[in-house]
């Protein structure tokens, strides 16, 4: 299953470029989105994933942990995102930001993050279906002058604010889901009531 609210449009020809005043709706619904993550204290909100062709920089070389493999522990990603890993798909995944995600990953500012994400076969056998061992993970955050021009980019496929505001809701909801379950699995819950029997 796939994110279909932003659907990239295929055919150059057939694009209508955006009025500056669309262009302007959609870098306000995402700046609401940032502010609206960051009042509930939501790390990431993922607008869309699908996949992607491989990147040709993926193989031939030697990888190095901390730059190609740097991403999220499997267990904080949306089911989405844990799918793809686990079909063993390559994708790209879009998602607003704050500056610290979980203590995992640090930015210098809020922002949009693009990451495409090759699956790859590596030489170590018996890895988990979902070690970050399995993937080459590039890209990075857009923020100030840049998320303007990201803005114009993904107005001309065809992103809405509606679908922007529509993701950002569903987006902390499963956020808020995922906290709880980690946090279920860590006994934080039982920890609790055994202190509040005491």
């Amino acid at each position: 299953m796939t994110f279909t609210l932003f659907k990239r449009k295929q055919n150059v020809k057939e694009k209508e470029s955006p009025t500056p005043n669309q262009n302007g709706s959609i870098y306000r619904a995402l700046m609401n989105g940032l502010d609206e993550i960051d009042k509930q204290g939501v790390d990431r909100v993922v607008l869309t994933i699908y996949e992607s062709e491989p990147s040709q920089n993926a193989t031939g070389r030697w990888l190095t942990a901390e730059k190609d493999a740097n991403y999220y522990p499997f267990e904080m990603l949306d089911e989405t995102e844990q799918e793809m890993i686990k079909d063993g798909k390559t994708y790209t995944v879009v998602a607003l930001v704050r500056d610290n995600v979980g203590e995992v990953i640090r930015y210098a500012g809020s922002g949009v993050e693009v990451y495409n994400r090759t699956h790859i076969v590596p030489f170590l056998p018996r890895l988990k279906q979902e070690s970050e061992l399995n993937y080459v993970t590039e890209g990075g955050i857009h923020t100030g002058e840049n998320l303007e021009q990201f803005t114009e980019s993904v107005a001309d496929n065809g992103w809405s604010p509606e679908a922007i505001e529509q993701r950002v809701k569903v987006g902390i909801q499963e956020y808020h889901k995922i906290t709880r379950e980690l946090m279920k699995q860590a006994g934080v819950y039982d920890a609790l009531e055994r202190m509040e029997q005491r």
